[in-house]
Order: C-alpha cells, then structure tokens, then sequence
C-alpha cells in the first residue's frame, strides 16, 4: 500500500538530465540520483542525438521515476527547456550526465527551502575525474544563507569561485517561471546568464549543509573547453545580459567591477583573436568603471608578462600553441589526470 501511495502523491522535484554521448558516465550519473534518500522525484532524461551507446545504457536502467525521451541533437539549453515543459515537479533540478549526486543532496537541499517558492537552495561541490569517494569539500564563504542574493553573487565571485552552474541550484517551479528558461541563443556559459537571472528572481539562498554534488572535470568534449567564435560570441553576450539584469536591482560599484573583470577574463581568453569581440568587451569595461583584473599563468608566463607585457606574452603564447606546444600542454593535462586516477585528492582549486 506505501508503493501504491508514493506512486500517486504529486511530484516535489523533477530531475532535467538532457544527455548527449555520456556512454562512460550516465549510468553512474542516474544510479546517484535513483539512490537518493529523498524518493519523490521524477527523473527526466533526454537524449539529445547521442551518436554513441547512452540509448542502450539508459534503456537497460529501470526505475518506474525514470522518464526518457530520445530526439534529435537541438542543443543543451532547447533541450533543458523541453525538460521544464515535461516535468511535472513543484521544484526543478538540473543535473548533468556526468556528474554525481551525494545521496542526502535532495533530501538536504528540499529540507532547508522548506518548501518556500521564492528561493534557492545552494549545496557544496567539489571538482573530481573518475573517483570521488573520500573527497574533501572546499569550505567556501558562501556556504551560509543570504536574504539579499546580491550578497551572495558578490561574496561567490569575491572571495570564491563564482561558480554559477544551474546544477547548484534547486529551484522553485515558481520562481523558475518568474525568472525564464534558459535563453536559447546562448552557447558557453548559458549558465551564467541563467543562474543570474534566478538570482534577481529570488528572495534569497538557502545554503544545504549535506548536499553534495561531483563535478566532473576533465571531459574533453566539454563546452566549457571550447572557444570558438561561436562561443566567444557566447560568453560576451551572457555576459552582457548577466551585466542588465544585476544592474537592474544593484547599480553599485561592486557588482559593475565584477562585470568589468569578467569581461576582461573573456579578453585573455581570446587575445589576439576576435577583435571586433574584445573591442565590444572593452567597451563596457569602460562603461562599468575599469578592470582590475590581472591575467595569470605558469611561471614562464608571469616572467614573460612583467618583461613584455602581457599582450606581447599571449601573442608569443599563441605563436607556441601553433608550432606545438599544445600538444606539450595536452601531455601535462594527461599526466595530471593520471596522477589524480591513482589515488591523488583532487581539490577544486
């Protein structure tokens, strides 16, 4: 009779998983969330034209919270939105197929909401490649609640990471609509733009002690790792739209040097290229007050930087990336996970 109760009660929280050649890590990534100790929740997984085996991974998977829909590739953020459209939940999780949850992590996240709508709940998060286990959790200054999340973009960006991924995040349906679905003509960093706008939307952020997420580093086929013109074009405008909405609800001077520091980010990212997009970043450095932002690097770097300047540094950078020391820079990023794979901690540092 309990099956029959929990089978028929409204949903609280569906899980978005869109997926798109996962075949090495979608099983553990679904097996984390079916073994959640909070059991009230939908599974939404779309597989979003995966050339490889995630089809017959997930199809040999059976939980009756699972529910799966197979297309043809439209991308990450059309995707997460036709997830929003199925689900059925009164609070929206976003999760990645490589990722993996703590067991507690939406028991303790729905816990500290108490089922409030207008905010969000945050949780912890460590970076890892293959193991996980026995990992420690950065302590970070926004592992605290914030009535003003202004306060929380601030302290995220000043003092820690800045981490803005929507699988932080457990989200209110109601304050999701309030804030819009994620905007589809945005490529790398989508997040930021839609996590800011969950921000401007809330009422606050409630920090979840216990819940826990895996994020997975080292996935070559990233968006994240790319940096194309597409999406640079990307990151500026997210950037931009993010810049609208915070000046919207806090026009002050710690938010636009924030802004103006993460322009100038995308700028070391894409110096010498992409000139039309670095004159538009430097435009509303200019407009929000100045950078303060310094570029880093390795040790050669930072001794070609104070003598030439770091212009001049990222041109003899790109010249040395051209005639092969990419692929000295892809060794050492193999050896590193190598290192890591063996047993090594993998901090999020």
């Amino acid at each position: 009779m309990e099956e029959i109760r929990i089978a028929t009660q409204k949903v609280e929280i569906s899980i978005i998983m869109p997926v798109y050649n996962a075949e090495k890590y979608v099983a553990s990534a679904i097996e984390s969330v079916i073994n959640q100790t909070f059991k009230n929740f939908e599974l939404i997984i779309i597989n979003d034209g995966s050339t490889d085996n995630s089809e017959e991974i997930i199809s040999s998977i059976e939980d009756s919270r699972i529910k799966y829909f197979s297309q043809k590739n439209i991308g990450q953020t059309k995707t997460s939105n036709k997830g929003i459209k199925i689900s059925k939940g009164k609070y929206i999780k976003f999760f990645d197929a490589d990722d993996i949850l703590h067991p507690e992590h939406l028991e303790q996240q729905f816990k500290v909401l108490s089922r409030s709508e207008d905010k969000l709940a945050s949780c912890k998060w460590v970076y890892f490649y293959q193991n996980f286990e026995d990992l420690t959790f950065p302590s970070e200054v926004t592992h605290r609640d914030y009535s003003n999340t202004m306060d929380w973009f601030f302290d995220s960006h000043e003092y820690d990471q800045g981490m803005m991924g929507a699988w932080m995040w457990l989200i209110p349906r109601r304050l999701l609509e309030r804030a819009g679905y994620w905007n589809e003509d945005l490529t790398l960093n989508n997040d930021f733009d839609f996590s800011t706008r969950l921000l401007v939307a809330s009422k606050g952020v409630m920090f979840a002690e216990g819940a826990k997420i895996y994020y997975r580093k080292g996935v070559t086929s990233a968006l994240s790792g790319t940096t194309s013109r597409m999406a640079m074009e990307s990151a500026i405008d997210t950037t931009i739209l993010a810049m609208k909405s915070l000046l919207s609800v806090e026009n002050s001077d710690r938010i636009k040097r924030i802004l103006a520091n993460r322009f100038q980010s995308w700028i070391y990212i894409m110096y010498p290229n992409h000139k039309d997009l670095i004159g538009k970043a430097e435009e509303y450095i200019t407009f929000l007050g100045g950078s303060d932002l310094k570029p880093r690097g390795g040790s050669l770097f930072n001794l070609l930087n104070r003598v030439l300047g770091w212009k001049l540094t990222y041109r003899i950078q790109n010249l040395a990336y051209e005639y092969g020391w990419q692929a000295i820079l892809k060794l050492k990023t193999k050896n590193k996970i190598a290192h890591a794979l063996k047993g090594e901690k993998v901090s999020s540092n």
